[in-house]
Order: C-alpha cells, then structure tokens, then sequence
C-alpha cells in the first residue's frame, strides 16, 4: 500500500462533507425514480391502447370511412359543377312570363270579337243603335284592321262588332274609365282632327254602357270624357288583335 502524501490529506477532508452530502441524497433520488413513470407509461395514460377488433370490425369501419370520405367528394364535385342562376336565366324567365301575359290578352282580344260576332247572329234582335264619337285615328286603324280580319276569316264583320267587344273588355270603375281616356287624350292634345257621330250597333252590355255614358261622366265633372274612353277602349282592343296576329276562326267544338 502507497503512503499517504501529506499534501493530499487536507484535499480530503474537503471533499469529505460533499461526498456525505450526495450519499444522503441518494435514496431520495431512487424514491423519486422509483415512484415516477416512465416516458411510455406517461404516453399510454394520455393515450389508451385501442381495443383489439375482429376482422369483420375492421372491415366494417374501412368500409364506413370510405362512404363517408366518397360523400363528402361527391358533394364537394356537386358544388363545384352546379351552376349559379345568372342574370340571363332571371331575365329569360321574365321574358317568359311577360310572353304568357301577352298571349293570355291576345286570346282575350279575339275571343272578345269573335263573342261578339257570335251574339250579333243569335240575338241580332237585342242589338240597338247608337251613336259614338270615336278619333279619327283610332278609327282609320279599325277600318284597316277590319278588312284584314274579313279576308283572314271570311266573316261579314262589322265596325260594331269591335265597340262592342271593346266598351265589353272595358273597365266598369269610374276612375279607371278616366284614367284611360286621360292617357288616351294626352297623347293626341296636338291633333286637329275632330270627331263626328256615327251609329253602331252593339248588344245589350255595351248599348248599356254607352246609354249610361254621359250621365256616369257628368256625377265626376267628366262630360268630354266619353269619346276618349271609347276610342281608348276601342285602341286597347286593337292592340291586343294586332299583337295576336291574323284573326282565325275557332274550331268546331272548341269552346
């Protein structure tokens, strides 16, 4: 055994308390260690084996995912090919009612004379005369309009036929009948032709409308008002005639 070397003994004695020291800590140390968890028990506590699952299970989950996974991109693809109504698709199916509009008054305009050609022949006996004031204008188109319809139909069509089925086709309320023949009139506040009285004969609603013309026209302060209501009825009708397109006679049975 080597002697001791002086020098070394005071080194000693220094290190003496630090290595007490660590053997005192030494089993709080293993205390510690023994009780912690280790790395992969802390990770199975956060996250817990999955149970073991039979085959079929497997399969069955596979199966469930991947319908869910084709869904989702069915519907995404749907979404993305789907068109947006644009604004032409909104103004076509305005156009579209619009049309239906038109065609609905145009039936109403040539059912409404042809009504009245038909009331003519079989109560040609309740048929009365009487006398209108109607624009020039409105007159020479009904004339030109008249002609066209006996060539297309053959039918011995009169000027009375159309003021009847116009003052028929007319509004009954007051105001409305006002409002018509003002429109009527405002266009016309520059023409110099002047209307002169001519009879017509029409059926028992329109001569009831005419008769009652002037006395319904004077209770609202409207006398002068009567030949502008006629003539704008009169023109209403025309319009719808002419937006229809030749007169053509119904076929047999239909109503």
């Amino acid at each position: 055994m080597p002697e001791a070397n002086p020098v070394d003994e005071p080194r000693r004695d220094e290190a003496r308390p630090l290595l007490e020291a660590a053997h005192a800590v030494e089993p709080a140390l293993e205390e510690i260690t023994d009780g912690a968890p280790h790395e992969h028990e802390r990770v199975a506590e956060h996250h817990p084996a999955e149970p073991a699952r039979s085959p079929a299970e497997r399969d069955r989950s596979e199966d469930s995912s991947g319908r869910a996974e084709g869904a989702a991109a069915e519907q995404a693809d749907h979404a993305s090919t789907e068109p947006d109504q644009s604004a032409s698709d909104v103004a076509s199916g305005a156009d579209g009612k619009s049309a239906k509009g038109a065609r609905r008054r145009q039936h109403a305009a040539h059912s409404a004379l042809l009504d009245s050609f038909k009331d003519a022949r079989l109560n040609s006996k309740l048929w009365q005369g009487w006398g209108f004031r109607i624009y020039p204008d409105t007159l020479a188109a009904l004339k030109q309009r008249m002609n066209a319809d006996r060539r297309s139909t053959g039918l011995k069509l009169a000027i009375g036929h159309y003021v009847d089925a116009a003052l028929r086709s007319a509004p009954e309320d007051v105001d409305a009948m006002i409002k018509i023949a003002d429109a009527y009139d405002d266009e016309r506040v520059f023409d110099n032709e002047t209307t002169r009285p001519s009879t017509y004969r029409v059926g028992v609603t329109a001569y009831d409308i005419a008769s009652n013309l002037k006395v319904t026209m004077d209770e609202v302060d409207a006398s002068r008002r009567g030949a502008a209501f006629v003539s704008a009825a009169l023109q209403k009708l025309l319009d719808g005639l002419d937006a229809g397109g030749a007169l053509a006679l119904p076929t047999r049975g239909s109503k």
